[in-house]
């Protein structure tokens, strides 16, 4: 009984995690942000190579960031998807 009951409970929290918390991995490693409301949408995402059309698929995330004072991380994948355009085109000329 006492395994049902700590299962039940751990459970419980996992689900409640999930639904109110993002789990963001970074290149500095994992932030846990609050989710501006109640859903599964977006609990683990990994931002390392993220380009500015994924953020319009992530917008939820993307409000929960700039609301938590996280929003440093959106600008950091936004100057490597310029970074990276340039150096495509910069190889292209060559």
């Amino acid at each position: 009984m006492r395994g049902f009951v700590l299962g039940f409970i751990l459970g419980a929290a996992s689900l409640y995690g999930s639904m109110c918390f993002h789990i963001v991995r970074t290149e500095e490693g994992y932030q846990f942000v609050p989710k501006t409301g109640l859903s599964f949408r977006d609990t683990y995402v990994d931002i390392r190579k993220f380009t500015l059309p994924e953020w319009r698929e992530h917008v939820g995330l993307a409000e929960a960031l700039v609301k938590s004072g996280k929003g440093g991380l959106i600008q950091g994948t936004a100057e490597n998807t310029a970074r990276e355009i340039f150096d495509s085109l910069l190889s292209t000329r060559k």
